[in-house]
């Protein structure tokens, strides 16, 4: 484990672009430490692929988006490697039936996703990192089949997959809203 980084899931850096993100979001991401937290390949294709699909309908929501993503790479959080390790990982994740979901679009959805819970969880293995979710209910499934190195909700404050060596993390004050 790389000192303690948490790995950052899509749909929280997401929260983070709301106009109203959840209470204390912002800010309990500064009291972890921005130094503390990564980022992946496939976490910063998501929100690029989603910049790009909302300028073809909302131009204006597609700059701030943009806007967003350069405050993102400004921060400079670690951006864990893609490595043949992960690729292995990966490669195991996505030819598991039990896991199929996650690896062919659902035709009856709402918006057409391209998942990549299954590369974030190949990062978090190969590079032994914990990942800090809202979306938890992929992610166990995943670690049914491969044993996560930590998973943390920070929304509702709890460790569902403890990591091996305890982590300390701030407890979320639910009034503050600093930018992030």
């Amino acid at each position: 484990m790389q000192q303690d980084l948490l790995l950052l899931d899509t749909n929280v850096l997401s929260l983070t672009s709301r106009q109203i993100p959840p209470p204390g979001l912002r800010q309990w991401l500064l009291d972890v430490g921005l130094d503390r937290l990564a980022v992946c390949y496939p976490v910063i294709a998501e929100i690029l692929r989603g910049a790009h699909l909302v300028r073809k309908v909302n131009e204006r929501r597609s700059g701030e988006l943009q806007t967003w993503i350069e405050e993102i790479r400004a921060t400079d959080f670690a951006m864990l490697d893609m490595t043949w390790e992960v690729a292995d990982i990966y490669g195991l994740l996505s030819s598991t039936r039990s896991l199929k979901h996650l690896w062919v679009p659902c035709p009856s959805a709402k918006h057409e996703g391209i998942g990549h819970d299954l590369m974030v969880a190949a990062v978090a293995i190969a590079h032994e990192t914990p990942i800090i979710t809202g979306n938890t209910k992929d992610f166990l499934k995943i670690h049914e089949v491969l044993e996560l190195p930590g998973l943390f909700d920070p929304l509702k404050e709890i460790w569902l997959l403890p990591p091996e060596r305890a982590i300390d993390l701030p407890a979320m004050n639910h009034g503050l809203t600093t930018a992030i």
